[in-house]
């Protein structure tokens, strides 16, 4: 089960819609009234209903109640086979570290064993299979805009949770740690986004992929919706790096556009509808640019479906 999305749970003001963007010529306009410490506790708190409406330290302490029952109750009555309930916790740590990334499983299982000692790829597989099917790792699929050649492209999945507070807690780390962890807290600022994005575009019968390709053209989330249209966007919790994020899409943009004029009778490739940066920033805004109309800046505290 997904967790509550922040317009759901009242977080989020609702005031853009997601699906909106597909408009043409929208103006869009909102004010987000989540600040750079409310998005850290919304991370370590989750997005469980129970935890929504409780005092701030009674939920986190919830949250951290359900990781542990998670690795030493839940993960060996799955099956009915006793698992170890430190490896359990060592794999989801060492998975908890590498969120919002595409690294290989190379990197993850040498990971695994520097927390826990010798232990095989295929014991590591069969946990984290395991954390699958309890529906924890929650990994976006890749994308293939048929951009350049396929060889071009990596398919490798992006790993996620289902929620990011069960990387917090598995590293026993509260708001204010966080915060002072700008790495770590980009991460999974990235994971909640992709979370709730993901919910968002499942509301409208959509769903959410990812870009990547050995050039280093990077796209944190593609969402795609039923009639074929699709949307890219980057995610960045602060603004230093919106500029940066646009570029890319641009850089994106300028390649499907090459594409379609070398490909003239392929009626299955279509331009992006938007191009969106997701933030934790606090004014929505569209971007002035005289070649592109379709850019848009959005705080995650002003998003819905």
């Amino acid at each position: 089960m997904k967790p509550m999305s922040l317009y759901e749970s009242g977080e989020s003001n609702g005031s853009i819609s997601l699906k909106s963007l597909l408009e043409k010529n929208i103006k869009i306009s909102g004010k987000s009234y989540l600040t750079y410490s409310d998005y850290a506790y919304l991370i370590c708190r989750g997005g469980w209903p129970k935890t929504v409406f409780l005092s701030k330290d009674s939920a986190l302490i919830i949250f951290k109640s359900y990781v542990k029952e998670l690795c030493e109750k839940d993960i060996s009555n799955y099956g009915g086979v006793k698992r170890n309930k430190v490896l359990a916790t060592n794999v989801l740590r060492a998975y908890s570290r590498q969120v919002s990334t595409i690294g290989t499983d190379k990197t993850l299982f040498d990971d695994v064993r520097r927390l826990h000692g010798d232990v095989s790829d295929n014991t590591i597989r069969n946990y984290l299979e395991i954390f699958k099917s309890l529906f924890v790792i929650d990994e976006i699929s890749a994308w293939n805009p048929n951009i350049r050649s396929k060889t071009a492209i990596t398919s490798s999945v992006k790993k996620t949770l289902i929620r990011p507070s069960i990387a917090a807690a598995s590293f026993n780390c509260s708001p204010k740690e966080l915060e002072l962890d700008p790495e770590t807290y980009g991460l999974l600022f990235e994971n909640l986004c992709t979370r709730y994005i993901g919910v968002y575009i499942e509301n409208s019968g959509g769903h959410m992929m990812h870009y990547r390709d050995r050039y280093g053209v990077e796209c944190d989330t593609i969402v795609k919706f039923p009639d074929g249209n699709y949307g890219l966007i980057q995610i960045k919790l602060g603004s230093s790096k919106i500029d940066e994020a646009v570029g890319t899409m641009k850089t994106i943009y300028r390649l499907i556009q090459k594409n379609i004029v070398e490909n003239p009778n392929d009626k299955t490739l279509l331009l992006p509808s938007f191009m969106l940066v997701v933030t934790g920033t606090e004014y929505a805004y569209h971007v002035s640019d005289e070649e592109y109309n379709n850019i848009y800046v959005i705080p995650l505290g002003c998003l819905k479906p």
